[in-house]
């Protein structure tokens, strides 16, 4: 084979090769990161973000992150290393819409399109979707990337189940939440190279009281038949020892993240048509 041929038939499987090597792409990508904010209401702080419905804007959080607030009440937004205090007007989901909707008196972030689902919108049970917020009060260094706000944290989960019960959209979400997560976006992407539509609003995780153990020596000549197997332990050289209750409960974070639909906040929006105008 000549050496023109050898060429081209490298070039062929190169090219072949390039098809298959998979293309990076970011997930959660500005439109969702610029609109993504660090908030304190009253005592509590938690995430929220904007969107934007018929020209206006409004900051979407978590309800129980509003207790305490009034109507008309003052939030604090994280900017510039320090808190800043905003003005808003309170709307409220009705119950158990963990959902609070901010009438700011003015534009937040800027508008880059950020849409919510729609019933021509496809989600499918497995899929992958992420939230960002600020768990624990972390946040990455923007360098100047979002402003003078702080960048968000990202995590991702699996879209475990959807229920519709009465009328009030639930997801449930194979992920970890942390404190400080509340009123996060939860975003997912259609195909890799598509837009990010917001799927539902962080509430929290169900709660899980698990006993507190500890290890006592196994007594010499103990009957273990009645001992459940796990609850035994072996420690080097054949010593072994029980794990027995305390009495005392612990609890845990079992990896299962509440959110809900971020239609009823749409809803609450469009009755109530109040946000500070998006100049065009």
């Amino acid at each position: 084979m000549k050496k023109s041929q050898v060429k081209m038939v490298l070039c062929g499987v190169l090219a072949i090769l390039c098809c298959w090597v998979p293309i990076s792409s970011a997930q959660v990508t500005s439109n969702v990161y610029t609109r993504v904010l660090y908030i304190q209401a009253g005592e509590r702080v938690g995430t929220a973000f904007t969107m934007d419905v018929d020209g206006r804007q409004y900051l979407i959080t978590a309800k129980h992150l509003t207790i305490g607030l009034k109507e008309q009440d003052l939030v604090n937004v994280y900017s510039s290393n320090k808190w800043s205090p905003t003005p808003v007007k309170v709307l409220r989901c009705k119950d158990p819409v963990d959902i609070a909707v901010l009438v700011p008196s003015r534009i937040l972030t800027p508008s880059y399109l950020l849409e919510p689902i729609s019933g021509n919108r496809q989600i499918t049970i497995g899929q992958d979707v992420y939230f960002v917020g600020f768990p624990l009060g972390l946040s990455m260094e923007d360098k100047g990337l979002n402003r003078d706000y702080p960048l968000g944290i990202v995590k991702k989960g699996v879209l475990s189940a959807s229920f519709n019960e009465e009328g009030v959209v639930i997801y449930l979400l194979d992920a970890f939440n942390n404190p400080g997560f509340s009123g996060a976006p939860v975003v997912y992407r259609e195909t890799p190279h598509a837009d990010a539509y917001v799927l539902g609003v962080v509430s929290g995780f169900p709660r899980e009281l698990s006993p507190v153990m500890t290890p006592r020596e196994l007594r010499s000549g103990e009957d273990t038949s009645k001992i459940e197997p796990w609850r035994i332990i072996e420690r080097t050289k054949g010593h072994k020892e029980v794990l027995v209750d305390t009495g005392q409960l612990v609890n845990l974070n079992p990896g299962i993240v509440i959110c809900y639909g971020i239609k009823h906040a749409i809803e609450l929006i469009q009755q109530n048509p109040l946000g500070p105008k998006i100049a065009q």
